[in-house]
Protein backbone atom coordinates (compact mmCIF):
# COMPACT_ATOMS: atom_id res chain seq x y z
CA UNK A 1 0.00 0.00 0.00
CA UNK A 2 1.22 3.46 -0.78
CA UNK A 3 2.52 5.25 2.28
CA UNK A 4 0.33 8.31 1.67
CA UNK A 5 -2.81 6.18 2.03
CA UNK A 6 -1.64 3.99 4.91
CA UNK A 7 -4.11 4.53 7.75
CA UNK A 8 -3.20 1.76 10.17
CA UNK A 9 -2.00 4.39 12.61
CA UNK A 10 -4.62 7.09 12.35
CA UNK A 11 -3.53 10.69 12.72
CA UNK A 12 -4.53 14.03 11.28
CA UNK A 13 -1.24 14.96 9.59
CA UNK A 14 -1.89 15.31 5.87
CA UNK A 15 0.16 13.12 3.53
CA UNK A 16 2.60 14.64 1.11
CA UNK A 17 0.81 15.70 -2.06
CA UNK A 18 2.19 14.82 -5.47
CA UNK A 19 0.70 17.69 -7.44
CA UNK A 20 3.13 19.47 -9.70
CA UNK A 21 4.91 22.43 -8.16
CA UNK A 22 8.44 23.63 -7.30
CA UNK A 23 8.78 20.93 -4.62
CA UNK A 24 7.69 18.22 -7.02
CA UNK A 25 10.25 19.15 -9.66
CA UNK A 26 12.97 19.39 -7.04
CA UNK A 27 12.13 15.91 -5.82
CA UNK A 28 11.97 14.64 -9.40
CA UNK A 29 15.56 15.77 -9.93
CA UNK A 30 16.66 13.98 -6.76
CA UNK A 31 14.56 10.87 -7.38
CA UNK A 32 14.10 10.04 -11.07
CA UNK A 33 12.11 6.92 -10.14
CA UNK A 34 9.57 9.15 -8.41
CA UNK A 35 9.22 11.30 -11.53
CA UNK A 36 8.74 8.19 -13.66
CA UNK A 37 6.08 6.84 -11.29
CA UNK A 38 4.11 10.09 -11.41
CA UNK A 39 4.44 10.36 -15.19
CA UNK A 40 3.19 6.82 -15.68
CA UNK A 41 0.23 7.44 -13.37
CA UNK A 42 -0.73 10.53 -15.37
CA UNK A 43 -0.45 8.69 -18.68
CA UNK A 44 -2.49 5.75 -17.41
CA UNK A 45 -5.14 8.14 -16.14
CA UNK A 46 -5.41 9.94 -19.48
CA UNK A 47 -5.53 6.72 -21.49
CA UNK A 48 -8.23 5.33 -19.20
CA UNK A 49 -10.23 8.56 -19.48
CA UNK A 50 -10.11 8.43 -23.27
CA UNK A 51 -11.05 4.75 -23.27
CA UNK A 52 -14.18 5.19 -21.15
CA UNK A 53 -15.37 8.09 -23.32
CA UNK A 54 -15.50 5.69 -26.25
CA UNK A 55 -16.49 2.38 -24.68
CA UNK A 56 -18.14 3.20 -21.31
CA UNK A 57 -20.55 6.12 -21.72
CA UNK A 58 -21.95 5.58 -18.20
CA UNK A 59 -18.52 6.27 -16.68
CA UNK A 60 -17.60 9.94 -16.15
CA UNK A 61 -13.99 10.86 -15.36
CA UNK A 62 -12.94 14.33 -14.21
CA UNK A 63 -9.67 16.10 -14.95
CA UNK A 64 -6.33 14.92 -13.60
CA UNK A 65 -7.04 11.25 -12.92
CA UNK A 66 -3.87 9.42 -11.82
CA UNK A 67 -3.72 5.63 -11.79
CA UNK A 68 -0.76 4.33 -9.79
CA UNK A 69 -2.34 0.88 -9.55
CA UNK A 70 -5.34 -0.65 -11.32
CA UNK A 71 -8.85 0.72 -11.82
CA UNK A 72 -11.39 -2.00 -12.67
CA UNK A 73 -14.92 -0.71 -13.36
CA UNK A 74 -17.64 -3.30 -13.92
CA UNK A 75 -21.40 -3.40 -14.16
CA UNK A 76 -24.25 -1.61 -15.93
CA UNK A 77 -24.54 1.38 -13.57
CA UNK A 78 -22.99 4.84 -13.49
CA UNK A 79 -19.56 5.63 -12.03
CA UNK A 80 -18.43 9.25 -11.59
CA UNK A 81 -14.89 10.20 -10.54
CA UNK A 82 -14.24 13.86 -9.75
CA UNK A 83 -11.18 15.94 -10.60
CA UNK A 84 -7.70 14.88 -9.42
CA UNK A 85 -8.73 11.47 -8.09
CA UNK A 86 -5.76 9.17 -7.38
CA UNK A 87 -5.94 5.38 -7.67
CA UNK A 88 -3.55 3.13 -5.72
CA UNK A 89 -3.66 -0.63 -5.50
CA UNK A 90 -6.59 -2.35 -7.21
CA UNK A 91 -9.80 -0.31 -6.95
CA UNK A 92 -13.08 -1.96 -7.99
CA UNK A 93 -16.13 0.31 -8.34
CA UNK A 94 -18.67 -2.38 -9.31
CA UNK A 95 -22.34 -1.69 -9.95
CA UNK A 96 -24.96 -4.43 -10.08
CA UNK A 97 -27.93 -2.58 -11.60
CA UNK A 98 -28.37 -0.09 -14.42
CA UNK A 99 -29.79 2.40 -11.88
CA UNK A 100 -26.84 2.05 -9.48
CA UNK A 101 -24.57 5.08 -9.07
CA UNK A 102 -21.10 5.43 -7.50
CA UNK A 103 -19.73 8.97 -7.09
CA UNK A 104 -16.23 9.86 -5.84
CA UNK A 105 -15.45 13.50 -5.05
CA UNK A 106 -12.57 15.73 -6.14
CA UNK A 107 -9.05 15.06 -4.85
CA UNK A 108 -10.03 11.82 -3.13
CA UNK A 109 -7.45 9.02 -2.99
CA UNK A 110 -8.54 5.38 -3.21
CA UNK A 111 -6.17 2.56 -2.29
CA UNK A 112 -7.50 -0.93 -2.93
CA UNK A 113 -11.08 0.18 -2.19
CA UNK A 114 -13.84 -2.27 -3.17
CA UNK A 115 -17.35 -1.07 -3.98
CA UNK A 116 -20.54 -3.07 -4.49
CA UNK A 117 -23.51 -0.92 -5.45
CA UNK A 118 -27.16 -1.50 -6.37
CA UNK A 119 -28.51 1.92 -5.35
CA UNK A 120 -26.06 4.70 -4.45
CA UNK A 121 -22.60 5.09 -2.94
CA UNK A 122 -21.28 8.65 -2.61
CA UNK A 123 -17.77 9.58 -1.42
CA UNK A 124 -17.02 13.23 -0.71
CA UNK A 125 -14.03 15.38 -1.67
CA UNK A 126 -10.53 15.20 -0.13
CA UNK A 127 -11.03 11.73 1.35
CA UNK A 128 -8.42 9.02 1.98
CA UNK A 129 -10.03 5.62 1.51
CA UNK A 130 -7.87 2.52 2.08
CA UNK A 131 -8.51 -1.11 1.14
CA UNK A 132 -11.91 -1.30 2.79
CA UNK A 133 -15.25 -2.67 1.56
CA UNK A 134 -18.16 -0.32 0.82
CA UNK A 135 -21.50 -1.88 -0.12
CA UNK A 136 -25.10 -0.71 -0.17
CA UNK A 137 -26.62 -4.20 -0.28
CA UNK A 138 -26.37 -7.41 1.72
CA UNK A 139 -26.83 -9.41 -1.55
CA UNK A 140 -28.57 -12.20 0.36
CA UNK A 141 -31.33 -12.54 2.99
CA UNK A 142 -30.51 -11.18 6.42
CA UNK A 143 -32.70 -13.79 8.12
CA UNK A 144 -31.19 -17.26 8.28
CA UNK A 145 -34.34 -19.16 7.29
CA UNK A 146 -35.40 -16.91 4.41
CA UNK A 147 -34.80 -17.94 0.81
CA UNK A 148 -36.29 -17.60 -2.64
CA UNK A 149 -37.67 -14.57 -4.44
CA UNK A 150 -39.57 -13.31 -1.37
CA UNK A 151 -36.47 -13.18 0.84
CA UNK A 152 -35.65 -9.79 2.30
CA UNK A 153 -32.35 -8.34 1.09
CA UNK A 154 -31.03 -5.27 2.87
CA UNK A 155 -30.43 -2.31 0.54
CA UNK A 156 -29.77 1.33 1.47
CA UNK A 157 -27.57 4.15 0.10
CA UNK A 158 -24.13 4.78 1.59
CA UNK A 159 -22.75 8.30 2.02
CA UNK A 160 -19.27 9.46 3.10
CA UNK A 161 -18.67 13.17 3.73
CA UNK A 162 -15.73 15.36 2.81
CA UNK A 163 -12.23 14.91 4.29
CA UNK A 164 -13.01 11.48 5.73
CA UNK A 165 -10.29 8.87 6.37
CA UNK A 166 -11.21 5.19 6.19
CA UNK A 167 -8.60 2.68 7.36
CA UNK A 168 -7.76 -0.78 5.96
CA UNK A 169 -10.20 -3.67 6.46
CA UNK A 170 -13.07 -1.42 7.51
CA UNK A 171 -16.56 -2.19 6.23
CA UNK A 172 -19.35 0.25 5.42
CA UNK A 173 -22.65 -1.62 5.36
CA UNK A 174 -25.94 -0.57 3.72
CA UNK A 175 -27.34 2.65 5.12
CA UNK A 176 -24.05 3.96 6.52
CA UNK A 177 -23.55 7.75 6.64
CA UNK A 178 -20.20 9.21 7.75
CA UNK A 179 -19.99 12.92 8.59
CA UNK A 180 -17.33 15.33 7.31
CA UNK A 181 -13.85 15.05 8.79
CA UNK A 182 -14.39 11.77 10.62
CA UNK A 183 -11.91 8.88 10.80
CA UNK A 184 -12.89 5.20 10.56
CA UNK A 185 -10.34 3.01 12.34
CA UNK A 186 -8.92 -0.28 11.08
CA UNK A 187 -11.44 -3.15 10.82
CA UNK A 188 -14.37 -1.02 12.04
CA UNK A 189 -17.73 -2.32 10.78
CA UNK A 190 -20.05 0.65 10.26
CA UNK A 191 -23.82 0.70 9.97
CA UNK A 192 -26.01 3.71 10.64
CA UNK A 193 -25.24 7.42 10.95
CA UNK A 194 -22.05 8.90 12.42
CA UNK A 195 -21.50 12.64 13.05
CA UNK A 196 -18.76 14.87 11.71
CA UNK A 197 -15.26 15.11 13.23
CA UNK A 198 -15.30 11.92 15.28
CA UNK A 199 -13.18 8.77 15.63
CA UNK A 200 -15.16 5.64 14.72
CA UNK A 201 -13.97 2.20 15.78
CA UNK A 202 -15.08 -1.30 16.73
CA UNK A 203 -17.49 -4.01 15.58
CA UNK A 204 -20.18 -2.84 15.60
CA UNK A 205 -18.58 0.57 15.07
CA UNK A 206 -19.19 3.29 17.64
CA UNK A 207 -18.03 6.86 18.20
CA UNK A 208 -14.92 6.74 20.36
CA UNK A 209 -14.41 10.49 20.72
CA UNK A 210 -14.17 13.86 19.02
CA UNK A 211 -11.35 14.89 16.70
CA UNK A 212 -10.12 18.39 17.60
Amino acid sequence: MSSDIRLAEVGREAPEEVAFGPGTFSRALREPSYALMVAMAIVKGRVFSWWVRIFRPRVVIGRGLRIYGTLCIRGPGTVVLGDDVHIHGTVTPWTNRATARIVVGDRTKLDGTRFSCVQSVEIGADCLIANCRILDTSFHPTARRESGSDARVLEAPVSVGNSVWISPDAGLLPGTRIGDGSVVAMAAICKGEYPADVMILGNPARVAGRIP
